[in-house]
């Protein structure tokens, strides 16, 4: 009777450690979907749960259609498998167009054409930036891992036209822009309009070389688009 209770206890015993050195552990992968295989049996496509023992080493094999087979050893226990498959498409077909035909595109602040423009680039984060005289610089983030399109809208740009005498000193809303205009000829400003404002408030001040003394005009509340002469 006795050996028959200690077999029984070992029994359970044996069960017991067996059941605790079996871990779950979560198979993912960028992009989901993938199939993978433990040991050479496939399992199923990510992401899953998988049982794995503690301590011992697997190997695990990821395939999915247009990305690299990637192959992993993972010991059981280390936690979840998390991998990222790289694709085996070299480049993607970037296409962009705006509002402003002709405008500087930049990729990553690298000069890379004109709108409308396509261009070949590999997967990856970009900063597109457009650039076009008379418009505000427009920028945009993109993350490539296909084929992409995007439409760029440029904001034109609002400026205030002054004409002015040589050796002016000129203020913006009180913020002085120094002396401007060349010796005996007149120099013609373009004001850009400070973000969120409709208008701004001009200060000119000069030497008239003909009643030999200073003049001073100002305006205020200009409208942004307006020619000042």
């Amino acid at each position: 009777m006795k050996k028959i209770t200690l077999a029984i206890c070992l029994l359970v015993l044996s069960l017991s450690l067996n059941a605790q050195t079996i871990v779950r552990t979560q198979v993912s992968s960028n992009p989901s979907g993938a199939t993978f295989a433990v040991d050479g049996n496939v399992i199923g496509q990510t992401p899953m749960q998988f049982r794995m023992r503690d301590g011992q080493a697997y190997q695990v094999v990821f395939t999915l259609a247009g990305y690299k087979t990637l192959t992993v050893i993972h010991t059981g226990g280390k936690g979840d498998v998390n991998v990222n498959l790289e694709s085996e498409i070299t480049n993607f077909n970037f296409n962009i167009k705006g509002n402003v035909a002709g405008a500087d595109v930049y990729l990553n602040e690298q000069p890379s054409g004109k709108i409308p423009m396509n261009i070949a680039v590999k997967p990856g984060s970009y900063t597109v930036k457009v650039v076009a005289p008379g418009y505000k610089t427009a920028y945009q983030s993109v993350q490539i891992s296909s084929n992409n399109s995007i439409f760029v809208q440029m904001e034109q740009e609002k400026f205030i036209k002054l004409t002015i005498p040589p050796r002016s000193q000129v203020w913006i809303n009180g913020a002085e822009h120094g002396t401007k205009g060349q010796n005996n000829s007149f120099t013609t400003l373009m004001i850009s309009a400070p973000a969120g404002s409709t208008g701004a408030n001009v200060k000119v001040k000069y030497y008239d070389l003909i009643v030999e003394k200073y003049i001073e005009f100002s305006t205020q509340n200009v409208v942004f688009g307006a020619d000042l002469k």
